[in-house]
């Protein structure tokens, strides 16, 4: 596999990365609606929003906005894994390595570069996809159909401000996957290096175990940011509440107190948490079956 930028080894991580997080999404969306629902209401009652969801909506509205979702994780983790890898593989390039040494200060800055990335480019995406789950309990059930043309429309009736209305605290959430892949690539090299996984990659029960440990160590840090972060994104420009990242986090800690800000907190860990843990079983199977291929065809070639 050839090294730099365009290097064959960033695009297998990108497009396992990928295909893991369409796996996860796709088995636990349920969860993932029901939190942005719960980060958006003004109880915060699992069992209450999810009864009313069910209610009203059936057992079919649990899926509701589920293509533009996966469409979004698509592009997202493909961003950030592309992202990651390849800045890794130039680093190397650069220092003249052959690999790079386990270092969590070097995954840590490269998956923030990273993230930075994957925030810049897909922050309208998320956008759009927190309005298109919103929507009908906002009242507004057909006004939004479909990713792209929800981004369109909120660019022209709203500017194209709007869509990165959810920036900075998308921007301080960089902490969160690059927590996340830090406590998984270091604990990863670790378990390798010691003998308790195979040579070159990890049981599928160790990847699910990791990856759901990493997620839920970056989850609990993170997880007022991300309150924030999904108001803002469910708001209108033209609201006459929209405020600013810390005036919105003070807001709801003097109108609801405390939990407020880890309001959803038990469905966001079981959502992220097996989500993750999927994700990176999935994406372990995929990258060491793409790996184990293309060295059977240069040995082909060689012999």
């Amino acid at each position: 596999m050839e090294d730099g930028l365009l290097s064959i080894s960033a695009l297998t991580h990108a497009l396992a990365g990928a295909a893991g997080a369409e796996v996860a999404t796709l088995v636990f969306y349920p969860l993932d609606l029901l939190l942005t629902r719960l980060q958006n209401s003004d109880n915060g009652k699992t069992a209450k929003e999810l009864t009313e969801l069910v209610k009203s909506e059936g057992i079919q509205g649990m899926y509701r906005g589920l293509i533009p979702n996966m469409e979004a994780v698509m592009a997202s983790n493909m961003t950030y894994f592309y992202s990651y890898h390849a800045t890794r593989q130039v680093v190397k390039v650069q220092l003249g390595l052959r690999d790079l040494p386990t270092n969590p200060v070097g995954n840590l800055l490269i998956g923030a570069f990273a993230a930075v990335v994957n925030v810049l480019l897909t922050t309208p995406l998320w956008v759009a996809n927190t309005r298109l789950k919103l929507q009908r309990r906002m009242g507004r059930d057909e006004e939004y159909q479909g990713l792209l043309y929800t981004v369109m429309r909120i660019a022209r009736e709203e500017g194209l401000g709007t869509l990165w209305g959810s920036l900075i605290p998308s921007l301080i959430l960089i902490c969160n996957p690059s927590i996340h892949f830090t406590v998984y690539e270091s604990i990863k090299s670790r378990l390798l290096r010691n003998k308790f996984g195979p040579s070159n990659t990890l049981t599928a029960f160790q990847a699910f175990l990791l990856g759901a440990f990493a997620k839920i160590c970056a989850t609990i840090i993170s997880y007022p940011l991300q309150v924030a972060q999904s108001r803002l994104r469910a708001e209108r420009k033209s609201s006459e509440r929209s405020v600013g990242t810390l005036s919105l986090l003070k807001r709801l800690y003097k109108e609801e107190g405390f939990p407020a800000w880890y309001k959803g907190i038990g469905v966001k860990l079981a959502q992220s948490t097996l989500t993750s843990a999927l994700m990176f079983l999935v994406y372990e199977r995929i990258r060491a079956a793409v790996v184990k291929i293309l060295r059977g065809r240069l040995s082909s070639k060689i012999a």
